[in-house]
């Protein structure tokens, strides 16, 4: 498929079913996995989000095709708008943290996720806990990469801490549960 068709295909309304066509005409096409991953970066409407999408879910059945765009998106974090885009991102990256942490991932993609710089995650993760117009189901997806770093930074933490003090004037269901697992992850 050629980006046009792609982006085309993109820009319909898409449920898992949708995705999942998607998933398995594509797998083991590194230059497509690579071309969502541009597209998901260039494109700030549903488009892009479907792309971040698809590739979350792509990644999701098998880590490894990570590795096609891993690095470029440690880099990219902050540069991302949509925010649906930085949820789906946000819960890519914790999931590869999280099967990292347990020793689940092949050696290439833990070495990647272990040297690259992860400043650019957590500056975008902390500027959307910040931003008023960041719906909750973002800021929880990236309270949970950041939960993964709160040991190597103990301002991380700190941070978080701070942040579930906010929660406790929440008034959705979501955002209580949330902060109560937080002050069991934290304390």
């Amino acid at each position: 498929m050629n980006r046009s068709d792609i982006e085309t295909e993109l820009d319909f309304p898409m449920g898992i079913v949708a995705i999942n066509a998607f998933i398995s005409r594509m797998e083991d096409e590194k230059s497509e996995i690579e071309l969502l991953y541009q597209i998901s970066m260039e494109r700030k409407d549903k488009v892009g989000f479907h792309a971040a999408w698809i590739l979350e879910k792509l990644c999701e059945k098998e880590p490894a095709y990570a590795l096609f765009f891993i690095r470029p998106l440690m880099n990219d974090f902050n540069r991302f708008i949509n925010k649906s885009t930085i949820r789906q991102y946000a819960k890519l990256l914790s999931n590869l943290l999280k099967l990292k942490n347990k020793n689940r991932l092949f050696e290439d993609l833990n070495e990647v996720l272990e040297n690259e710089n992860p400043i650019h995650i957590i500056e975008a993760c902390f500027e959307q806990l910040i931003d008023s117009k960041t719906r909750f189901s973002v800021k929880q997806m990236c309270c949970e990469v950041l939960l993964h770093y709160k040991d190597k930074e103990i301002w991380i933490k700190e941070e978080l801490q701070a942040f579930t003090e906010q929660l406790a004037h929440q008034t959705q269901p979501s955002a209580r549960a949330f902060r109560k697992r937080l002050l069991k992850v934290l304390y």
